[in-house]
């Protein structure tokens, strides 16, 4: 039996900060320190795909990137594992078999080195390492779901059944939120051995203490997340004018982010007549986010695609009050007309009914917002999500062994 306070965890992960502050992957690190403040001990194995340096000259998504983990805390024991893929997911699989070939030799490798009681692999793909990896050195292994893939070539029926046989075959599954848990289900079938553990947050303590102001005379809108389908940035728009036109003209939206959409919806702007109310601030680092959020009210981003959704808990710690979708993974920390407002999926007349509640009720929506906070750091900062994933992590070396 293990003892979750001194439990050694052999992570692999194809997430991870190119260099210290770094958003890419930062919250693969938060989870890892907070695992190790509660006693841990942590190995991370970074996966990284390589690619031949014509790659780069052909598309930049190619180039391989430029790692600098020598640069983290010296504390953390860190390893980089290159392996040869196959751009934009074709011929799945040999590219799995590439990946295999060298990852499952460095996962043993590490195992016999480091000696860990579990392996925590990130993602379906580096479940199936850590699958083959645990099975040969009598390792258990738990795999992270954090997201559904919306590539066609990673949802055809083959595909489907490498992840299926991968899910049967680790000893504990834990997903990020209940919806995707419900969408493998689905899927997949049931997964007796399924764990719903939602990620953290990081904020500056500071925040925690900082009184919300109340709302002027102009309600701030702000949405933070890549300009792309799904997302429903269109939505929000086109529901923000017709606050416009029921007579709500005190509003400002501030659009944090950037994408393939980014084009599309500055064009709607200027056919809805919303220049002089919206701005389009681009791509920001993520310790900058936070400048942009304590300088407007509500967040709105009614996505229909949401595993988790981060942006929201950060926003929400961060006092303001958030609008999410229902059924989406922000159902974990946004309780409909408690500490948040939920609308329908890609339901704009709901939007817009969601809205006007905003402009008429200002009071009350300001009340959700200071609850929302206080469930935030209460119940979702990393400390919590560190204390459930070592006791679901022990509950499964327990059952293992």
């Amino acid at each position: 039996m293990a003892d979750s306070m001194n439990m050694r965890i052999l992570c692999l992960t194809p997430w991870f900060p190119l260099f210290p502050g770094a958003h890419e992957g930062s919250f693969i690190l938060d989870s890892v320190n907070a695992l190790e403040a509660e006693g841990a001990t942590v190995k991370v194995l970074v996966s990284q795909v390589w690619y031949p340096q014509l790659a780069g000259y052909l598309q930049k998504e190619w180039e391989t990137k430029s790692w600098e983990l020598e640069s983290h805390e010296s504390s953390l024991a860190l390893q980089l594992i290159h392996y040869l893929s196959i751009p934009r997911n074709y011929c799945r699989a040999l590219a799995i078999r590439l990946y295999l070939w060298r990852v499952v030799p460095a996962l043993l490798n590490a195992i016999e080195e480091f000696q860990p009681q579990v392996i925590l692999a990130h993602t379906e793909q580096a479940g199936m390492a850590a699958a083959a990896a645990g099975k040969r050195a009598k390792v258990p292994v738990a795999v992270v779901v954090h997201g559904v893939n919306t590539s066609a070539r990673l949802n055809t029926a083959r595909e489907k059944w490498r992840v299926k046989a991968m899910l049967e075959q680790v000893n504990s599954v834990f997903f990020v939120g209940h919806s995707l848990a419900q969408y493998f289900k689905s899927v997949h079938g049931d997964l007796p051995h399924a764990v719903v553990i939602p990620n953290g947050f990081t904020l500056p303590v500071t925040e925690k203490q900082r009184t919300i102001s109340p709302w002027g005379d102009i309600i701030r809108f702000i949405s933070v997340g890549n300009l792309v389908p799904g997302k429903g940035h269109e939505l929000n728009l086109r529901a923000l004018a017709e606050m416009n036109r029921h007579g709500h003209h005190n509003w400002s939206y501030t659009i944090v982010g950037d994408g393939s959409e980014r084009e599309y919806l500055e064009t709607l702007v200027l056919e809805l007549k919303l220049l002089d109310q919206v701005m389009f601030v681009g791509a920001v680092a993520h310790r900058n986010v936070y400048h942009w959020l304590k300088q407007a009210d509500v967040f709105l981003l009614p996505s229909w695609r949401e595993a988790f959704g981060i942006a929201w808990l950060e926003a929400q710690a961060c006092g303001l009050l958030t609008i999410a979708v229902q059924g989406q993974g922000p159902t974990a920390f946004i309780e409909h007309g408690i500490t948040g407002l939920l609308v329908k999926p890609q339901d704009s007349d709901d939007l817009v009914r969601c809205l006007q509640k905003i402009f008429t009720e200002p009071q009350k929506m300001q009340q959700l917002a200071k609850q929302g906070k206080a469930s935030a750091w209460r119940h979702h900062g990393w400390h919590v999500h560190a204390q459930q994933l070592l006791q679901a992590l022990n509950t499964m070396t327990v059952r293992h062994g």
